[in-house]
């Protein structure tokens, strides 16, 4: 069909610019801090419990496109991925978290999150923006 102004997934791909200025933006950094000894226990609410098994299903994924040679699953996991990721942006706040440590859990779980969707990227031959 039409589309007035850009497709969809144009817009979910947007996510890893907002992933990136959201980094640069933080009032904390994850710098070179030993990101093993940050404390994530914060991360209680739903919608980064449903984040981070995504995150962790990466691996599965990459395994079943390849095994299969068939891309369109690691497609459709970075498109839920993203999904998923811009709904966590509207809830886990990192300049108004309730404290530092909560502050440094989020903003290492978006850190991972864009990681993750980068690598995504580069393995199906698209070089991820950090900037639009």
């Amino acid at each position: 069909g039409d589309h007035v102004g850009e497709p969809e997934e144009v817009g979910e791909f947007k996510n890893i610019c907002r992933l990136t200025s959201l980094e640069e933006a933080a009032t904390v950094s994850l710098g070179d801090s030993d990101v093993t000894s940050i404390d994530t226990t914060s991360l209680q609410e739903s919608i980064a419990l449903e984040l981070v098994y995504h995150i962790a299903r990466y691996d599965e994924v990459l395994s079943i496109s390849h095994s299969n040679h068939e891309p369109h699953h690691l497609v459709q996991y970075l498109f839920v991925l993203c999904n998923t990721a811009s709904k966590a942006l509207k809830v886990l706040q990192v300049k108004t978290a309730p404290d530092t440590t909560t502050a440094m859990a989020r903003l290492l779980l978006f850190h991972c999150t864009r990681k993750t969707l980068g690598e995504g990227l580069t393995v199906l031959g698209i070089k991820p923006l950090d900037k639009m």
